[in-house]
């Protein structure tokens, strides 16, 4: 799995990049603080997810244009407890997952493994991030950026 974390923090950026190299199915880790340089990567290398920490906020029209542009890769959001809600709410078109700040460093691997398989089983074509309508699709898969009402609508 190639794995590239979005933060401005350094020190997140660090610390997880050394928490996971050397981790069973995780060949590639590497940090950004940019979009550009997010883009840089991704046009010379296979990435299949991107971890975006959200506490200090993000700029939600570029996570929606390169969800759209590279339909291929897994996005997760990484942050505090106390922000999920608003994360959710915002994006739950664009990330496969809300991981919290306080998760071990065994549960992040293994909820991105989780994603990243998921994401990949289905055919592009089936993976559409507009308005949650992939996590519709997919019954076994638990999005928590699905909303009550995304839920209800899918009974009817």
């Amino acid at each position: 799995m190639n794995i590239v974390f979005f933060t401005s923090n350094r020190l997140l950026a660090d610390s997880l990049t050394a928490g996971l190299r050397g981790r069973a199915g995780i060949s590639t880790v590497k940090a950004v603080d940019s979009f550009s340089a997010l883009r840089e990567i991704l046009a010379t290398a296979r990435l299949d997810l991107v971890l975006f920490d959200v506490t200090p906020g993000i700029d939600w029209d570029k996570v929606r244009s390169l969800a759209g542009d590279y339909p291929h890769l897994a996005l997760l959001a990484l942050g505090p407890k106390e922000q999920r809600h608003e994360v959710v709410r915002r994006g739950r078109d664009v990330f496969l997952d809300y991981i919290a700040r306080n998760t071990t460093i065994e549960e992040l691997c293994s909820a991105m493994s989780a994603a990243v398989q998921e994401w990949l089983a289905y055919s592009p074509e089936s993976r559409v991030r507009s308005s949650g309508r992939f996590f519709a699709s997919i019954p076994s898969f638990t999005n928590p950026f699905r909303t009550k009402a995304s839920r209800d609508t899918e009974k009817k």
